[in-house]
């Protein structure tokens, strides 16, 4: 029984993220639109150009010194010491949850760089929700 989108989504709280995403560069990055590009890891098997991009939301982190994909903040969800950000890429429609430590304060309306743990990235094929 192969691993699923559908199985992706229930495991963990909060769930994992999903962006729709095209396959760039032999298959080696992944293109969110707007110019936003995340490294895979490896190559996309099958030589697919679309791809769904799976990550948890303790798999992204952000970056102090700006460098990163930009992130608008939608609004910030604080549970002691962690804290929820809910935002989007810039250019985006895809809503997104970044799960991070209480320690620097955020607000909604801020916006901010991250950067995603490429290592740690899940692929789907869009059509089926089987995990490549």
């Amino acid at each position: 029984n192969p691993a699923s989108i559908f199985v992706a989504t229930f495991i963990g709280s909060p769930a994992m993220n999903l962006l729709p995403a095209k396959t760039e560069n032999g298959g080696t990055l992944a293109s969110l639109g707007e110019g936003l590009t995340v490294d895979l890891a490896a190559p996309v098997p099958g030589g697919r150009n679309a791809v769904t991009l799976g990550v948890r939301p303790e798999h992204m982190q952000i970056q102090a010194n700006g460098d990163g994909l930009p992130f608008a903040l939608d609004m910030v969800e604080h549970l002691g010491a962690d804290q929820l950000l809910h935002g989007r890429f810039n250019g985006s429609d895809d809503l997104l949850t970044v799960r991070t430590s209480s320690e620097t304060s955020y607000s909604a309306g801020q916006s901010v760089a991250l950067s995603v743990a490429t290592d740690k990235l899940h692929l789907f094929d869009p059509q089926s929700g089987v995990r490549l």
